[in-house]
């Protein structure tokens, strides 16, 4: 017989949408129990129909921001500068997230800027005279120290570099170097002892290929000796005896104890050098006692000390330290 077309039941009731946001629901509807088979024809061969749900507004409330931080400091203390502020994302749905920005920049202008004027450097040392004798040239140079700002007055047009004659002086005549003065001693390295100052002096005049050079240093260091010492002053420090150790034979033995240095001295403190880390005594029989029957007379022998061990190590590096 030939094939029949297929008859369907009506529509079933919509699903629940899926999602709230852009989501979708479905229905379905089957074919009648009472034919053992027929044929989809024609449009009417689906099952299942599906159509999109939850979609009115998903845009606008598919990102939540928080509030606005506040506006930071101006960058600068005067003139023109930047103050910024962020913000976090709150939440982000289901949609396409979040595009909007999560900082901002703005100019800022808090007071105007003092004007700073140039300013020319101090001139470097003279260089050495070309010529020992008979004219040379010697030259210093500077730099501008400032630049002006905001408006300054700009360095007046003086010379970076000079040129001066040197050694005019006849190459007959022999002619011994001399220095010049010292300069002031300089402010000291620390505020506490140890520290040290320098003092500088130039050669004021060079010898010539006769004359004799000029003897001493150009710098001079010194101590700052009216400082007080950085270190506070502290006596060595020293632990409790250890106990005795048991004697070293059962007739006319030794014994002994030892203590460490808990805390060496500095500044003007006591130094660890006159405290004893080690006391020897003698036992069976000890001081006053008398040796045992079984022990014979113990014959009359001068007291010897061994070598001394070598020194440790040095507590410090530097600034001063103690060695045992």
């Amino acid at each position: 017989p030939p094939s029949l077309a297929c008859d369907f039941s009506d529509w079933g009731e919509w699903s629940d949408c899926t999602a709230t946001c852009e989501g979708q629901h479905f229905r379905t509807r089957h074919v009648t129990s009472d034919q053992a088979s027929c044929v989809l024809t024609g449009g009417e061969r689906s099952l299942r129909m599906t159509r999109p749900c939850g979609s009115a507004k998903c845009w606008e409330d598919s990102c939540e921001l928080d509030q606005w931080s506040e506006w930071t400091k101006c960058s600068a203390a005067c003139g023109l500068g930047v103050a910024a502020r962020t913000r976090q994302v709150g939440s982000v749905g289901h949609a396409k997230g979040c595009t909007a920005a999560l900082s901002e920049v703005k100019a800022c202008h808090t007071i105007e800027c003092e004007p700073v004027d140039c300013k020319w450097g101090d001139w470097d040392h003279w260089s050495g005279c070309t010529n020992s004798c008979g004219g040379g040239t010697k030259r210093r140079g500077r730099l501008i120290e400032a630049v002006p700002q905001n408006g300054g007055q700009l360095c007046a047009a003086e010379a970076k570099a000079e040129v001066a004659p040197c050694n005019t002086e006849n190459c007959e005549n022999c002619i011994d170097g001399a220095w010049g003065v010292w300069s002031e001693w300089s402010k000291c390295s620390a505020t506490c002892s140890p520290a040290f100052r320098t003092r500088h002096r130039d050669l004021e005049i060079r010898a010539n290929n006769c004359g004799l050079p000029a003897l001493g240093a150009e710098d001079e260091y010194g101590l700052c000796g009216e400082l007080e010492s950085c270190d506070k002053d502290q006596d060595c420090e020293v632990s409790e005896w250890q106990n005795w150790t048991t004697c070293s034979n059962n007739c006319f033995g030794l014994q002994e104890r030892m203590r460490q240095v808990v805390k060496y001295a500095s500044g003007h403190g006591k130094k660890c050098e006159d405290l004893s880390l080690k006391d020897v005594k003698p036992c069976n029989p000890g001081p006053e006692e008398t040796a045992s029957l079984g022990c014979a007379p113990d014959p009359e022998r001068s007291c010897k000390i061994g070598a001394w061990e070598d020194w440790s190590k040095c507590t410090e590096r530097c600034g001063g330290g103690q060695q045992t």
